[in-house]
């Protein structure tokens, strides 16, 4: 079976209105979600520690609670202990 790799591209400064990781996040919910929960993905997540890894952390939240029916905090946290998710800010 080949890889399949889809890249879903968030910039902020390079155009006029301002497009955030949390948005394609949100924008892909069933397809985030379903990766998530029904194929074990695991989610690295490097940049800026300003308001990005919450920001992105709480879109996560919101798709699992509302697409999966399950609490995201708990799952998040679940995957943060089992190194599915990883947090490298600065």
């Amino acid at each position: 079976m080949t890889p399949h790799l889809q890249v879903y591209k968030a910039f902020s400064r390079e155009t006029d209105s301002k497009v955030y990781v949390q948005h394609k996040i949100k924008e892909n919910a069933e397809l985030c979600a379903k990766l998530l929960v029904d194929q074990n993905a695991s989610v690295f997540i490097a940049g800026q520690s300003k308001f990005m890894p919450k920001s992105v952390q709480k879109a996560f939240v919101e798709i699992l609670n509302q697409r999966e029916g399950i609490d995201g905090e708990q799952y998040i946290k679940l995957m943060k202990k089992t190194g599915r998710y990883i947090v490298e800010a600065w």
